[in-house]
């Protein structure tokens, strides 16, 4: 048989998930979306400490707002 005469199959579950973009991930500030990663090489013990914290990504999100925070003020000063 040749591919003219197949039957057009679609891909996926039929019927789908019509509601679908209700359950999207949506940015907690719009506009700001977190799509990057950052990786930061350390020891076990810090790693499984830090994974421990509840709500960890946020709280490592927020100690890097204040370092450059902290180095955007050190560099207006100084130079």
């Amino acid at each position: 048989m040749s591919n003219s005469k197949r039957k057009y199959k679609p891909a996926g579950r039929p019927g789908g998930n019509p509601d679908i973009v209700n359950w999207s991930y949506k940015p907690a500030v719009p506009g700001k979306s977190k799509n990057k990663n950052l990786t930061v090489k350390v020891d076990e013990e810090m790693l499984v400490s830090v994974k421990s914290l509840p709500d960890w990504s946020n709280k490592v999100r927020a100690k890097l707002e204040e370092l450059l925070e902290e180095e955007r003020g050190g560099n207006a000063v100084s130079g």
